[in-house]
């Protein structure tokens, strides 16, 4: 017969393990959360400081997408030390996680329909953007935060809002840009290859904590 005395002790054992496991998690998440917070904080500053002096043409031709970086860069910065401070007080929470996937997915998005609605003169196409290589950082930022979800959320999100950005893009600014299939193709390899880069990292992230 089974003693009931052991089995009680195994089941606070196993109790226990389970509870040493969700906390390093929770840990290394919060943790990995206030990394995307200050490298976000870092580059809006970044950006806050050298944006102005490498477009001051633009910006005093009163150029849309020249503004729209710097508001951009501003509500960055902003969500980041309000993630900084709500970290310092409280635990992560998976909606927090889920919240700042999706305002960086905001904030992508929304700088790259100022180039669509706003073009500048020197546009091509919003597949064509210099700085759509920003859609890696976002998505692979999961890792960090050892979201595998949110990888794919991020992904998905972004690649929702292109959609039409792209339609629309070939629509109000016919005969000036080129958004190929050459480019579309780019555009999606560079999203899967993200959204596979960041769900394998987090997940491989995690793994290591537990071994840790």
């Amino acid at each position: 017969m089974n003693d009931p005395r052991r089995t009680s002790s195994s089941g606070r054992t196993l109790e226990r393990a389970i509870a040493v496991v969700g906390d390093t998690i929770e840990r290394a998440a919060h943790h990995g959360e206030e990394l995307v917070a200050w490298s976000r904080l870092a580059l809006g500053v970044g950006f806050l400081i050298l944006w102005p002096a490498v477009t001051w043409y633009e910006l005093a031709a009163g150029i849309a997408s020249a503004y729209a970086v710097i508001v951009v860069a501003i509500l960055a910065v902003a969500w980041s030390v309000f993630t900084v401070w709500y970290l310092r007080r409280r635990h992560i929470t998976t909606r927090l996680v889920m919240a700042s996937v999706l305002v960086d997915c905001a904030l992508v998005l929304a700088l790259f329909s100022v180039y669509v609605l706003r073009p500048p003169a020197l546009y091509f196409g919003i597949s064509r953007v210099s700085g759509l290589a920003v859609i890696y950082l976002v998505v692979v930022g999961a890792a960090l935060r050892m979201t595998r979800s949110g990888a794919i959320v991020s992904a998905l999100t972004i690649g929702a809002g292109l959609v039409p950005m792209l339609y629309l893009d070939n629509t109000l600014n016919a005969g000036r840009v080129y958004n190929g299939a050459p480019s579309v193709v780019s555009l999606c390899l560079l999203l899967l290859g993200a959204a596979l880069f960041g769900w394998f990292s987090a997940r491989r992230t995690r793994e290591l904590t537990l071994e840790a």
